[in-house]
C-alpha cells in the first residue's frame, strides 16, 4: 500500500509536528505499509527516504530488557533478586528487584536525559564508565518504597546496564551485538549495516519561546542547538 508523498507528509506534520517522518506498519510476515515523509535536513533539503537513519533513544530498552531475560534463562540471574544489593558501591538507599527496575517500579528518580548528551565529535574522550558511575550515585536516593506504583525511570535501566556487564563479563555494547543483533542477522538473513552518515537525520525542535527558555536552563545551547529558520531548531549530532 503506497500513500502519495505529499499527502502522507502534509497529515503527520499535522499530528507530530515534525519535520520528517518515518515509520513501517508490519504483522508477522510482510510490511503493510512503509511511510517516509518530510524532511531529514531541513537546510540541506534531503527527504526522508527509507534509508534515513535516526537516533534509537529508549528503543534500546527493549535490547536491555531481552539481555536480561537471556542471562536469566543461562541461570545467572532471577527476575526476582535484589539488584540494589549486587551493585553495592552506589549505596541505594532501599532494596529492589529486576523485576522492580524492568516495571519502572524501582523507584529510582528519572534526571533528565538531555544533560546526559555530548557532541558526536566529543565521544573521543567521553568516559563512559566514569559518566555511568556518577550519574546513578548521585541519583541512588530512591523517591518511592519500590513497587508500591509506576514511575518512569531511564536511570534504572541504566543499572540493568551494569549488572548485564558485571555477570556477562563483556561490556554492555558487545554483549547485546553477539547475543542479540548478530543472532537476529543470522537466523533472519537481514543487514545491520549502516547507510553513511550523511543520510542520519538531524533532529528537531520547534522554534518556541518555552523551548528556547527550556532548552537554556538544561544545556548550553550555543553548544547543541542552532537555529534553522522561525519555525524549526536544530540540534548538532550528539551521543
Amino acid at each position: 500500500m503506497k500513500l502519495p508523498q505529499d499527502s502522507v507528509r502534509k497529515q503527520l506534520f499535522e499530528i507530530c509536528q515534525s519535520p520528517g517522518v518515518q515509520y513501517l506498519l508490519l504483522n508477522k510476515n510482510e510490511t503493510l505499509l512503509e511511510v517516509n515523509a518530510g524532511y531529514a535536513d531541513i537546510s540541506g533539503e534531503i527527504l526522508v527516504g527509507s534509508e534515513t537513519t535516526f537516533h534509537c533513544f529508549s528503543s534500546t530498552k527493549t535490547f536491555t530488557a531481552i539481555a536480561i531475560l537471556q542471562l536469566m534463562k543461562q541461570g545467572k540471574l532471577s527476575l526476582e533478586d535484589c539488584a540494589s544489593d549486587m551493585l553495592p558501591e552506589f549505596r541505594f538507599s532501599k532494596p529492589f528487584t529486576i523485576r522492580h527496575l524492568l516495571c519502572h517500579q524501582s523507584g529510582l528518580g528519572n534526571p533528565m536525559p538531555v544533560r546526559w548528551i555530548h557532541l558526536a565529535s566529543e565521544d573521543y574522550s567521553f568516559d563512559e564508565n566514569k559518566f555511568l558511575t556518577e550519574v546513578i550515585y548521585k541519583n541512588a536516593q530512591l523517591n518511592f518504597t519500590p513497587g508500591k506504583k509506576f514511575s518512569y525511570s531511564n536511570l534504572g535501566f541504566l543499572v540493568l546496564g551494569k549488572l548485564i556487564e558485571k555477570f556477562s563479563g563483556m561490556h554492555y555494547i558487545e554483549f547485546i551485538r553477539k547475543n542479540i543483533i548478530e543472532k537476529v542477522r543470522e537466523a533472519d538473513k537481514v543487514s545491520f549495516t549502516f547507510p553513511d552518515a550523511a543520510l542520519h537525520a538531524t533532529g528537531y525542535h520547534a522554534n518556541s519561546f518555552f523551548n528556547r527558555v527550556l532548552f537554556s536552563l538544561l544545556m548550553d545551547k550555543n553548544k547543541f542547538i542552532y537555529k534553522v529558520n522561525r519555525d524549526w531548531l536544530a540540534f548538532r549530532k550528539f551521543i
